[in-house]
């Protein structure tokens, strides 16, 4: 009987052992649904983005505008020297973070003033005596910061050439033009005729690049990863924590009951989780006092199954001797009796 029982049990179906619950799947995808609406929040940056270049473009072409109104003031004839043209660009007030290109009529560069900064990190990627670790986070950082998909801007030429490629708008003469700069940061560049008396004397390239607005727009999009690095950590760890709390158990119980059924009610226990206070503690009672109740019923078959062949086992022996003694019975009457 034992080895007939063994090898019942050795061919039944197990609950085959998985690293994570299907329910955990559920948990997980359910919570990572609202990291998909914090991802959304990008598409406000992007629009952020868009709606601080528009500003700056506008205050842009104002400076422009003032530029050459001074400008054309002061450059009365075609014929100035490259000494007399920095002398008229030094009592600009000019921003640190812009440069100016002077061109003659004929499209020559006679001046520059200023120069275009550059971020930081792109600076700190390419110096080849850092550490490669500083290298490595400046890199990153510079992943992180803002990268336009513009043309590049070739920088002060000596000449001008409107052929390049670019993303240019003309408003009222004035064309501003923007660039990507060699880091991915934004370059505008604004770009008018000088005139004296209805002569062209010259023209003037007012080149911007706004650190300010690429560093708080970096900062904003830095800080919306930092949340959403924050947030895929507490879904995983919450769903993890919400899956062994319902899923454990309820493997638990399913075990329990396969070795229930696999052991024909002798040994296996249901665990006992009605401390819980909750619905699977509730699923635990009622299965514990499910196979309590299957096991009295076995029970009672058992003991019923018992009395039955000891009420069939005394008349079967009476027959049986009777059948041994009536060959040693010689007298017909006693056989007949």
């Amino acid at each position: 009987m034992n080895t007939s029982r063994d090898t019942v049990v050795e061919h039944e179906p197990a609950i085959a052992p998985r690293p994570l619950s299907r329910l955990t799947y559920k948990i997980l995808s359910i919570n990572i649904v609202t990291l998909a609406v914090l991802a959304m929040s990008f598409s406000y940056i992007a629009q952020t983005r868009e709606n601080l270049i528009s500003n700056e473009v506008e205050n842009f072409g104002t400076e422009a505008r003032i530029y050459s109104m001074v400008l054309n003031k002061v450059w009365q004839t075609p014929d100035v020297s490259s000494k007399q043209a920095a002398q008229i660009l030094s009592e600009l007030n000019l921003h640190s973070d812009q440069q100016v290109n002077l061109y003659s009529a004929d499209g020559k560069r006679i001046v520059t003033n200023g120069r275009i900064p550059e971020r930081k990190i792109y600076i700190e990627i390419h110096d080849i005596n850092l550490n490669p670790v500083a290298r490595f986070f400046a890199a990153m950082e510079n992943w992180v910061s803002v990268n336009f998909k513009l043309p590049i801007f070739p920088g002060a030429e000596e000449s001008l050439n409107t052929d390049r490629p670019k993303f240019e708008q003309t408003v009222d003469g004035l064309n501003i033009a923007a660039w990507s700069a060699p880091d991915g940061g934004l370059i505008l560049t604004a770009q008018t005729e000088l005139a004296h008396n209805q002569q062209k004397v010259g023209v003037l390239q007012l080149v911007r690049r706004d650190m300010q607005i690429e560093e708080s727009f970096a900062t904003t999009r830095l800080d919306v990863m930092r949340f959403s690095l924050i947030s895929l950590a507490m879904t995983i760890s919450f769903s993890l924590y919400l899956a062994g709390l319902i899923g454990h158990p309820l493997r638990n119980l399913a075990r329990a009951a396969e070795a229930f059924r696999l052991s024909r009610g002798r040994d296996a226990q249901i665990p006992d989780l009605s401390d819980r206070n909750d619905e699977i503690g509730e699923l635990s009672q009622a299965m514990r006092e499910m196979t309590d109740a299957l096991k009295k019923r076995l029970t009672a078959i058992e003991q019923f199954a018992a009395d039955v062949a000891h009420e069939l086992k005394n008349p079967i022996s009476s027959m049986k001797s009777a059948i041994e003694t009536l060959p040693k019975v010689k007298n017909e009457t006693d056989r007949a009796g």
